[in-house]
């Protein structure tokens, strides 16, 4: 059992009438109006335990981090969406022929090393109006761990939401 002096926790007091469930949550706005929460959020570095030098087809990598999201939210009936990447090209000095990427492969690049898996909700169907709720599992990749840039948020909300999310109950 862990030993913690509640009484004596620092506080913050939230605005008046606001509850934790209800606080207001990292929202997406859209040009169709529609009402975007992130309901989970899910990042780790997607090379963590790949030995040096390991050279990968960046599809693999997406394959991968695209399993990981279905295992995830297995009850999300609908595909994850994954954001085009930004491809980090770098070269490889000194590096034995054997070792080279043989000239069918896309030359030496890799996926920004932090993978994201976003669970997002609507408080809205998508297609079926006999369901109140829809979610949408989103995958990026970026440099640093953290909050989305800008770039990311506007593909996100781009999203055409009504042909991709999954319609649920509650």
């Amino acid at each position: 059992m862990i030993n913690i002096d509640w009484a004596s926790l620092q506080r913050h007091k939230l605005p008046s009438g606001e509850h934790p469930k209800t606080w207001p949550s990292w929202g997406l706005p859209r040009a169709d109006g529609r009402d975007v929460a992130l309901e989970s959020l899910r990042q780790f570095y997607i090379y963590a335990g790949d030995l040096l030098g390991g050279m990968h087809h960046p599809r693999d990598k997406v394959a991968q981090v695209v399993a990981t999201a279905k295992q995830q939210v297995p009850w999300c009936k609908a595909e994850p969406v994954v954001l085009l990447p930004m491809l980090l090209e770098y070269s490889l000095p000194r590096m034995p022929p054997r070792l080279l990427p043989r000239k069918e492969d896309i030359a030496p690049v890799t996926l920004p090393r932090v993978a994201s898996i976003a669970l997002l909700r609507s408080h809205r169907e998508a297609r079926d109006p006999s369901c109140c709720c829809s979610s949408l599992i989103v995958v990026w990749f970026q440099d640093r761990f953290g909050d989305p840039e800008e770039s990311i948020l506007q593909q996100i909300a781009a999203l055409d939401w009504n042909a991709l999310a999954f319609d649920w109950m509650p």
